[in-house]
C-alpha cells in the first residue's frame, strides 16, 4: 500500500533512463554546473542498481533494491541552486519532509509524523518513519512492506535528495546499507560540526497540530 501512496507523492517522470546498471558500470547525475554536484551512481553489493530518469541541471530518479526483496530505496536528487532556493534551510527541509508524510499518517499505526533530524557530513535531513496499520500481526504479502521512511537529505549547498525507504525490519542490517548507499553522495561542509545524534523533533498529527520537541535519548 505504501508505494501507491508514493506515487501521488512523489510523481515519477518518464524520461530515458539507464536501467539497471550492470556490474562496474556507473551513471552521472548532473544537478548543477559545480562540478562536486555530479553524482555517480554505483552498483551495491546485494541490490540491483537503477537510474530510472534523469533531466540534467534538474534531477534523478534512482531506485536501489535488495535482491532479498526486504528492502527497497527509491531517491529522487534534486538541483536547488540559489536561484531555486526550495530546500536550502533546515525549517525548508522539515516543512517539505512533513507535508509528502501526511498523507502515510492516517494509514500508519503512529497516526502522526514523528521528525526525526540530522546532520551527516554537516548536511541537514530530517526523516519519518511510518508501519502500515493494516498489516499490524499480519504477514507481509510479496511486494510490499511493512515501514516506509520519508525523508529529505541535504548533499551540497546546491542539492537535495528525496527518498523513501521501504522495509519490515529495522534490525535488517540492508536497511542501514542502503541509507549508507545515499549518504555516501554527500558532499561535505569544508568546516564539519560535529555530528548530532537522531532527534526526534516536533510530533505533527494529520490535523497539522504540534505536540513538544523533545530529544532521543539513545
Amino acid at each position: 500500500m505504501w508505494k501507491q501512496v508514493a506515487v501521488l507523492v512523489l510523481s515519477v517522470c518518464t524520461l530515458a533512463g539507464a536501467g539497471e546498471l550492470a556490474p562496474g558500470a556507473t551513471q552521472s547525475v548532473r544537478l548543477s554546473m559545480e562540478t562536486e554536484d555530479t553524482y555517480e551512481i554505483k552498483e551495491l553489493e546485494g541490490f540491483s542498481v537503477e537510474v530510472l530518469d534523469v533531466l540534467t541541471l534538474r534531477f534523478g530518479n534512482v531506485r536501489i533494491e535488495a535482491k532479498s526483496g526486504q528492502v527497497e530505496l527509491e531517491m529522487r536528487l534534486l538541483c536547488d541552486t540559489v536561484d531555486l532556493a526550495k530546500y536550502n534551510t533546515p525549517e525548508k527541509i522539515r516543512k517539505a519532509v512533513t507535508w509528502s508524510s501526511r498523507r502515510f499518517a492516517s494509514d500508519s499505526a503512529e497516526r502522526s509524523v514523528k521528525l526525526e533530524e540530522k546532520e551527516t557530513a554537516g548536511r541537514f535531513g530530517a526523516r519519518a518513519d511510518f508501519t502500515d496499520a493494516s498489516l499490524e500481526g499480519k504477514t507481509v504479502p510479496e511486494g510490499e512492506h511493512r515501514v516506509v521512511r520519508v525523508g529529505m537529505q541535504s548533499l551540497s549547498d546546491n542539492a537535495v535528495v528525496a527518498y523513501f525507504l521501504y522495509y519490515n525490519d529495522s534490525s535488517d542490517v540492508q536497511v542501514q546499507q542502503a541509507m549508507d548507499y545515499m549518504h555516501s553522495l554527500i558532499r561535505a561542509r569544508p568546516t564539519t560540526q560535529p555530528a548530532r545524534n537522531w532527534q526526534v523533533g516536533r510530533e505533527i498529527r494529520p490535523d497539522g497540530a504540534s505536540a513538544t520537541q523533545r530529544e532521543d535519548p539513545h
